[in-house]
């Protein structure tokens, strides 16, 4: 039986690696990336990972990412330059208070900061896409907003854009606040529109506790 299940698995890879070899030095690297989870990582990490979940988001903000380089070289060296970066805890050691800490809501789980900024509070994205589509997603999207607001010490900020740039495509798309911010009465939010403040080409509203 797992004799069977490598072939099969084998001849999939390889079906995925002449489809790609096929589309030509044309294809961009998101478009692979999406094809490689589609044909084989998806449901591997499903299988794989307890935390499946939070691997398919990183694996999401991954192909955000691609969708800047049209260049498949260009994207593994920019990758590249940036595995060579110092280590988080070497920065942190070095800046000490005058450090910014960038990180998820999973890895900030336990700890506690002054000032947090919540990002991309929009339907879609948080909570994500995929989550509200399968069986008790939405109510662990729900939990981690929890955890992120709960970082904060003196002052939370909550930034919702209105628009994005679709992923694969040159062109913008609406975007809704989360559910997670309307289930919250607005009195508790000082709110503050960006385009108050006419800055050229900036497409964005946060609100701010």
């Amino acid at each position: 039986m797992c004799h069977l299940q490598v072939k099969r698995s084998g001849r999939k890879l390889l079906g995925l690696f002449k489809t790609i070899q096929a589309l030509g030095p044309q294809l961009t690297p998101a478009p692979i990336i999406r094809k490689i989870m589609e044909a084989y990582l998806d449901n591997y990490i499903r299988l794989t990972y307890s935390n499946y979940l939070q691997r398919l988001e990183d694996i999401d903000e991954l192909i955000a990412y691609a969708e800047q380089f049209k260049s498949t070289n260009d994207f593994l060296a920019q990758l590249a330059l940036l595995t060579n970066l110092e280590s988080e805890e070497t920065l942190i050691a070095t800046y000490a208070t005058d450090a910014v800490r960038l990180s998820t809501v999973h890895q900030a789980k336990g700890l506690e900061f002054e000032v947090v900024f919540l990002i991309m509070l929009c339907d879609g994205l948080f909570p994500n896409a995929r989550a509200m589509g399968i069986p008790g997603g939405l109510y662990e999207e729900r939990r981690l907003f929890y955890v992120g607001i709960t970082r904060a010490k003196t002052h939370l900020f909550i930034f919702y854009p209105e628009c994005r740039r679709s992923p694969g495509s040159q062109g913008l798309e609406t975007l809704e606040i989360s559910r997670f911010l309307s289930e919250i009465p607005w009195e508790l939010f000082e709110v503050l529109d960006l385009r108050s403040y006419n800055t050229p080409g900036f497409y964005s509203s946060f609100v701010s506790s």
